[in-house]
């Protein structure tokens, strides 16, 4: 599993804001709010048809 560099991640002010008013409504932390957003996206993606990538053309030299 891929390790996501917590430094590396940045909102911008409408994010914050966001979580701020999540945090207020619900008295969850960040991390428990990325958790549920996770679990969300987890449920949506579940639902959504596979897709194949397109394949990918190299070119001959």
């Amino acid at each position: 599993m891929t390790r996501i560099d917590p430094v590396s991640v940045r909102f911008n002010e409408g994010d914050w804001e966001v979580l701020r008013e999540l945090q207020q409504r619900t008295g969850l932390g960040v991390p428990d709010v990325l958790r549920m957003a996770i679990r969300m996206l987890r449920e949506q993606l579940a639902v959504m048809p596979k897709v194949k990538p397109p394949a990918v053309k190299t070119k001959r030299s």
